[in-house]
This record gives C-alpha cells, sequence and structure tokens, in this order.
C-alpha cells in the first residue's frame, strides 16, 4: 500500500486566527510559568502574572516579590505588560508592548505554508519573517523578561 496523502483542506481550513491566537495564548501561558519556576536571582526577582481578560485577550506583567506591579519602579525602557488581544472584527493578532510611553505595536498575520501544510505567523507585515506560535511568545515577551529590544530574527 502507498503512503496516505496528507489531508491539505482539512489542515489549512483549520489554519483559523482564532485556532492559532488561543495556541498563542497557551504559549504564552507557559513561558510565564517556566519563567516564574526559575529561581529567583534568575529572575531577578521579579514574579509574572499572566491575566486572561476575556477569550479574545490577556496581559502579562511583572510584579516584585511582594506582589506590587513594577510600573514605576524601572526606567522607561523596560517594558511593564505586554497585552495579547485578537480585535473580533480583523483577521489579524495585535500584539502592544506597552512600555510606560507606548512606542510600538507590532501586527502579526496568518501565513500558510504549502510546502510544510502548517500555519505559521508573519510579524510586521514582513513575508521574510514566518513565526511559529513560540517565537511570537518570544518576541513579545523576551523584553519584558530580560529587559531586552528583541526587534531582531
Amino acid at each position: 500500500m502507498g503512503e496516505q496523502k496528507p489531508n491539505w483542506v482539512a489542515r489549512q481550513a483549520a489554519c483559523q486566527i482564532d485556532a492559532v491566537f488561543e495556541d498563542l495564548l497557551k504559549a504564552v501561558q507557559q513561558d510565564v510559568d517556566a519563567m516564574n519556576a526559575l529561581p529567583a536571582e534568575r529572575r531577578r526577582h521579579r514574579h509574572y502574572v499572566y491575566q486572561q481578560q476575556h477569550e479574545r485577550g490577556a496581559v502579562v506583567f511583572c510584579t516584585d516579590q511582594d506582589g506590587t506591579e513594577l510600573v514605576t519602579k524601572y526606567n522607561v525602557n523596560i517594558p511593564v505588560s505586554v497585552i495579547f488581544a485578537n480585535a473580533a472584527d480583523t483577521s489579524s493578532i495585535q500584539i502592544h508592548q506597552n512600555l510606560i510611553q507606548r512606542v510600538r505595536d507590532k501586527d502579526v498575520t496568518l501565513s500558510w505554508n504549502t510546502e510544510t501544510l502548517s500555519c505559521g505567523l508573519i510579524w510586521d507585515g514582513k513575508e521574510d519573517r514566518r513565526l511559529e506560535v513560540w517565537q511570537v511568545s518570544q518576541k513579545a515577551l523576551g523584553p519584558l523578561f530580560f529587559d531586552t529590544d528583541d526587534d531582531e530574527v
């Protein structure tokens, strides 16, 4: 018997913004849990909070060990929260890096890969920046976790 051909129709039909966004929220929550599992010194005695806002969004922010939100304690270049929101009337995931002065927005849109038959994401409208869900989580949370500007891929 020959090898069964993949069901590309079902796979591509499943490449929907809501499903990918749900996967992104799960990846973000796992990344927050992984960061909090590190020894306190490795995370600079910060604690990270994943807070589901509703079915279409979540926010991640950091606190001191005592639970005080780190909004004004650090310089303005350090992100204090990351908001993930999927607008019902659009087909894009908007990830806002909320610095104290909200300085940049990034768009992530769906991308179907005909070679791998997988659903991916395109970062900031650049076709050559096709990312997996975990990579989008890394780009959004990296500056919050490590105080870096993670714009280079």
